[in-house]
């Protein structure tokens, strides 16, 4: 099982969608999820993040779970507590699943991972995000214009797919270590 969460909270407004990794990418990163570990997909976000969260699961190949708008909060850490990895951008959603200790991949574009990231050193919590000379650019509750958002489109499935397994193959790992006590 792995959520991901494509949106970024309400709280940017209308520039919320300068932190969402495009859709068509999330889309692909699912369908190689299913392929590789025959995923449970849940695409999760707010009722107002709807649109996004069909648009994901329109450019994917195989099924996935839209459960936008549909969930509480409690609920919400229900399911993210079940699941093997909450990938996404970094957002109160993902704020939430690192506090209840779930495997995490935050994507990070505009924002500064040293500022607004979970500051929770675990093997199972990693962020993602680009090595390009203009980010982060989001400082001081502003952000610059920005046209292309290259932070995020540029942003390599391949190295993030590297990330995961290192994840899942950890949880692998431990839960082999555990079942031998």
């Amino acid at each position: 099982m792995i959520c991901i969460l494509p949106g970024g909270g309400a709280s940017w407004g209308a520039q919320a969608t300068y932190r969402y990794w495009p859709t068509s990418h999330f889309a692909k990163l699912a369908d190689r999820l299913i392929e590789q570990y025959k995923a449970n997909i849940f695409i999760i976000g707010s009722f107002s993040e709807k649109k996004l969260c069909k648009e994901v699961t329109e450019y994917m190949k195989y099924p996935g779970i839209d459960l936008s708008g549909q969930t509480t909060l409690h609920q919400l850490g229900a399911l993210m507590k079940q699941c093997h990895l909450v990938i996404g951008s970094e957002s109160g959603p993902l704020h939430l699943a690192t506090a209840l200790n779930c495997p995490t991949l935050p994507i990070y574009g505009p924002v500064d991972e040293n500022v607004y990231g979970p500051h929770i050193e675990k093997t199972l919590q990693r962020s993602f995000y680009s090595f390009i000379a203009c980010r982060p650019c989001y400082k001081n509750f502003s952000m610059p214009q920005c046209h292309n958002r290259i932070c995020l489109a540029e942003l390599d499935l391949h190295p993030m797919l590297n990330q995961i397994n290192s994840i899942i193959n950890t949880q692998a790992i431990s839960y082999d270590n555990s079942s031998t006590l």
